[in-house]
């Protein structure tokens, strides 16, 4: 009865926070990546990417 209890409680946590986690706001790029940007741009050359990459790149830099 008690792992039912746990179950229940745990599903009832899960049922509550992933509404949460869908409406996150998803149109900022985390920390991490922001900071690999410039890194990015001065390997563009090296990486040898194709017309349609460098324009995807451009957009999410932008």
């Amino acid at each position: 009865m008690r792992h039912l209890t746990n179950l229940a409680l745990i599903l009832l946590a899960l049922t509550l926070l992933l509404p949460q986690v869908a409406l996150a706001s998803t149109d900022e790029l985390a920390e991490p990546i922001v900071n690999l940007m410039p890194h990015v741009q001065k390997l563009r050359s090296e990486l040898g990417l194709n017309a349609e990459q460098n324009a995807t790149l451009d957009a999410w830099i932008a």
